[in-house]
């Protein structure tokens, strides 16, 4: 179980390194994009001058000014009567730059907006499986602490058996005692199996009011018994082949008013 969820979770970890790059590398495009459109409208506008110089000198040498305007659509005469490049063309330059880097930012804006929310999920993912895991490293440790007290006080009980000679009415204790820590692990169990299926929504609750009072005194109740069952007092004698050595128990309770 541990081997997958590492197996998962690097899986996880991997996929998410690879948005971050895909994001890096839609950025990157984007502004190698916007580069190179502005590139080509410089290459583009100079073209143009040199058209304009050549149609200059071939104007000079007797061309037919029909035959240059044929040529060079995108050359005007201005003011002072010479060849120059036409503003509506360097316009019409700039409007298709403007259109490209627009389809470019939208394309590009999409791209990183998914792979924005694929991280967003994945991180979502990454989060809640580190708290169900620490979620579940807790309840391991509560169960195990829960089920050693009962355990604790059933050794204890079987050692007093064992190794005394004891009166009907301390066996008798005894034996209560054990059943005692037997039905709470048995609860504890039920517990924990209703919380698996509460999980799996084995389980359909009816929320419903119930008095207060009642319910605090079973509370009390129930946490007195478990008091009794973890404080049983008195000696343990244990036996060795060169001497008895005897460790005390206390048995304490506490009255609800």
């Amino acid at each position: 179980m541990k081997l997958r969820a590492r197996r998962t979770r690097i899986f996880q970890i991997v996929i998410l390194s690879l948005l971050i790059v895909s994001a890096v590398q839609v950025f990157w495009w984007i502004m190698d994009q916007s580069r190179r459109t502005e590139a080509l409208r410089a290459r583009l506008i100079e073209l143009y001058t040199e058209d304009a110089r050549a149609a200059n000198e071939l104007r000079r040498r007797g061309a037919d000014q029909t035959m240059l305007e044929n040529l060079f659509p995108h050359l005007t005469v201005d003011s002072r009567g010479e060849i120059a490049v036409d503003s509506e063309a360097l316009e019409s330059l700039r409007q298709d730059r403007v259109r490209w880097l627009n389809q470019y930012g939208w394309e590009g804006a999409f791209f990183l907006v998914v792979l924005v929310i694929s991280m967003a999920v994945v991180w979502r993912a990454l989060y809640e499986e580190a708290i169900l895991r620490r979620r579940q490293q807790n309840f391991l440790a509560a169960v195990s602490h829960e089920l050693k007290s009962p355990l604790a006080s059933l050794q204890l009980s079987v050692e007093t058996l064992g190794l005394r000679d004891l009166s009907r009415e301390r066996v008798r204790e005894l034996a209560d005692r054990m059943g005692a820590d037997v039905t709470r692990m048995g609860d504890m169990i039920a517990k924990i199996l209703d919380a698996t299926r509460l999980e799996q929504r084995g389980i359909t609750l009816h929320p419903e009011s119930v008095p207060l009072e009642p319910t605090v005194a079973h509370v009390v109740d129930e946490l007195d018994q478990e008091l009794r069952s973890r404080t049983t007092c008195g000696t343990i004698g244990r036996s060795r082949p060169t001497r008895t050595e005897s460790r005390p128990f206390c048995e304490t309770s506490w009255t609800t008013p």
